[in-house]
């Protein structure tokens, strides 16, 4: 890109560097990268072990027995009627919500 600027006495061109330019390439090093232990947070020792499939296995189970357990049943303010309480529906539904945040933060 040119950019000119003009005055009575001279004219002067300045050239920019262009914007869409890549820089040099640099080597990548992926040794110096820095390792996290997410075991004791996550309790899995890789995105592959068994623990995290066992893991998700369970939440799976967990979210089709809550939807088992309540769906078309919590429209009644009548718990004594079917047996499910909105409190009860909520909590349960906040353990497999948390269950499924651990695995989406773990990967």
């Amino acid at each position: 890109v040119a950019l000119s600027s003009s005055s009575s006495a001279t004219t002067t061109t300045q050239t920019c560097p262009n914007d869409n330019a890549m820089p040099p390439s640099a080597p990548v090093i992926l040794d110096d990268l820095p390792r996290w232990e997410l075991e004791p947070k996550f309790g899995f020792s890789s995105p592959f072990s068994e623990e995290l499939d066992s893991h998700l296995e369970q939440t799976k189970a967990m979210a089709k027995a809550f939807r088992e357990k309540y769906e078309g049943k919590l429209e009644s303010t009548d718990s004594s009627t079917n047996g499910c309480s909105l409190l009860e529906a909520i909590q349960e539904y906040e353990e497999i919500a948390a269950r499924k945040g651990l695995v989406s933060s773990y990967l």
